[in-house]
């Protein structure tokens, strides 16, 4: 530690170049890519065909021809709590703020059947048997928009039977209840959150005023208790009466297992002192390591920011990614996915959606996620570069810069970025190849729930690449 520190053998280099500017370049290229993908899907994708509702008729609002100007689905005022079905929903323009607008809401399916003579002399007989729905002007209720549907916004009970008793998208469903959990309890989450980050840096506040007292007494207080073990155990095996063993075995057996239990924690006391003996050196290396760390973090007091502020930088990333994969996801076409539903006599298909893709689309989905991996694992070691470039500008070169991690970042992308997408792309084709590993190795189980040989190395290789 002290010769990383004096500065001593290290110069600072004349002047920066890029390094591997060739990577630097395939990667800018593949972002281009991606925007070309993405610029694209805005062009051709909707959407809404991921997140708006189906109504009466089976037709996605905002989407189909037939409701294209109507992109809200408006679930119509129940005459009671049975009677709120899946076909109650209609496609509006907007959601109703009040009571004061009616809509045309369809009813109770009637069965209806209509027979006729294709010729004059009547030897064929045309039948239509078919299902009668009459609409009827409903009056409307409070609502908020979110995702494509009117939501309830004072009935609580009204919402409630909309989550239960309607169909709504799982995503949609599954972000609105979030949503709304959130939003009843954020006061907690934001206390949770505060006295996460306090105890971090309490954590922080301990190792860095008392770390070796904290090393040495964890090894003072193991030594303690495994000699209070072994004490414990000796004194069970000469005093019968507390020999908890005899409750399952004979007393002679008994007190052999109180024995047997004592040389066994004497001999993990062994053999824990012989490891600290051994090991004191790197243990003091490991205190002056720790100790020069939190110098540092003393010195350079914007590195304690520096998780909180990638933090946010990886979740904005992932929302802005996450919003694009969802504009490719919509290119599919959307397709009726199960059996249809049947309500009051009325079989309605197309409330279970899926996407059919093309190949082109699937190769755009498949470079999108590739890409995603890949910006990732940019992100985190472009995270590690600013802080080895503030530690070293620190303690090597001893110099005082403003802003040292924000250098970091700006140093890493313009003169290190093809270093580091190099090596973002290595890693992220292990971390893929590890998980196609793994999903193989889940469908590996037989119906016992064992594994067979080819299982187990492909389990070997997972934890390798991992």
């Amino acid at each position: 530690v002290k010769s990383m520190t004096s500065g001593d053998g290290y110069r600072r280099p004349a002047r920066r170049r890029c390094t591997d500017p060739f990577c630097a370049m395939v990667f800018v290229v593949f972002l281009f890519g991606m925007w070309s993908v993405f610029h694209h899907a805005l062009r051709e994708g909707d959407l809404a065909k991921l997140t708006h509702g189906f109504d009466w008729t089976g037709s996605i609002c905002g989407v189909d021809e037939a409701v294209r100007d109507k992109p809200f689905l408006f679930w119509c005022t129940p005459s009671s709590i049975e009677g709120f079905t899946l076909l109650d929903g209609v496609c509006v323009s907007r959601c109703p703020s009040d009571d004061q607008e009616s809509f045309l809401c369809p009813g109770a399916g009637l069965p209806f059947q209509i027979q006729q003579y294709m010729d004059a002399g009547h030897e064929t007989l045309e039948v239509v048997i078919g299902m009668r729905r009459n609409l009827t002007m409903k009056p409307s209720y409070p609502s908020t928009e979110a995702f494509g549907y009117c939501f309830p916004k004072q009935d609580v009970v009204l919402f409630q039977n909309v989550m239960e008793r309607t169909y709504v998208f799982g995503f949609t469903k599954q972000v609105v209840l979030a949503g709304q959990g959130a939003a009843e309890s954020w006061r907690f989450l934001v206390l949770v959150a505060i006295v996460c980050v306090i105890m971090g840096y309490g954590f922080l506040f301990v190792i860095w005023y008392s770390f070796e007292k904290l090393i040495y007494s964890l090894l003072v207080l193991t030594h303690l208790l495994l000699l209070g073990t072994v004490a414990a155990f000796l004194f069970v095996s000469l005093s019968p009466q507390y020999n908890f063993f005899k409750t399952y075995f004979a007393p002679d057996v008994a007190r052999l297992c109180a024995w047997t239990c004592a040389a066994v924690a004497l001999l993990l006391w062994v053999l824990f002192s012989i490891l600290c003996c051994q090991g004191r050196e790197a243990l003091a290396v490991t205190v002056d390591s720790v100790t020069a760390t939190c110098e540092v973090i003393t010195e350079i007091p914007s590195m304690l920011l520096q998780p909180l502020l990638h933090s946010l930088v990886v979740v904005f990333t992932l929302l802005v990614l996450v919003y694009g994969f969802a504009w490719i996801l919509s290119t599919g076409k959307v397709l009726p996915q199960g059996e249809p539903i049947e309500e009051g006599g009325i079989q309605i298909a197309g409330l279970h959606r899926g996407l059919e893709f093309t190949q082109l689309q699937w190769a755009c989905i498949v470079y999108w996620i590739f890409g995603v991996v890949w910006i990732f694992e940019i992100l985190n070691a472009l995270g590690q570069f600013a802080i080895s470039h503030a530690v070293v500008v620190n303690t090597v070169h001893q110099e005082e810069e403003q802003c040292p991690m924000i250098k970091g970042y700006f140093v890493g992308l313009c003169f290190h970025l093809g270093t580091i997408a190099l090596g973002g792309f290595i890693i992220g084709c292990l971390k893929i190849l590890a998980a196609f590993l793994s999903f193989i190795l889940s469908q590996t189980r037989d119906k016992e729930g064992l594994q067979g040989a080819v299982a187990q190395v492909l389990c070997c290789c997972c934890c390798c690449l991992c």
